[in-house]
């Protein structure tokens, strides 16, 4: 019986896959394709501080919005970690055409040396 319906647990890690990469990628790291990217490894070398975790959270909806059509993005939190010097990201996004609910994608910016 083919429904046509996307099989949930594989495009869910596809998807979170998907938007761990754009979130990571640089400017230029892409092969022919310098437009995509978030840039946001620029921004883990400014001051720790909520305005930084500001400008992480406006590049990485950017670049999701852009180059991310299979999400609808419902919040994007980017909150200093003053004892790490990191950044801790909570991502809640929805998958169009899935039958999911809200799914919470976390992870740690720090700057790698």
């Amino acid at each position: 019986k083919d429904t046509k319906d996307v099989n949930i647990l594989k495009d869910i890690q596809a998807v979170k896959r998907s938007v761990r990469n754009l979130v990571l990628l640089n400017h230029y790291e892409k092969p022919f394709h310098p437009e995509i990217g978030s840039n946001i490894r620029q921004s883990l070398f400014e001051p720790l501080s909520t305005l930084t975790a500001g400008v992480l959270t406006h590049n990485i909806q950017s670049v999701l919005e852009t180059h991310e059509p299979r999400i609808i993005i419902h919040r994007i939190d980017s909150t200093p970690d003053i004892n790490r010097n990191a950044y801790n990201v909570r991502l809640d996004f929805f998958i169009i055409n899935a039958t999911t609910e809200l799914i919470s994608f976390e992870f740690i910016l720090e700057r790698i040396r």
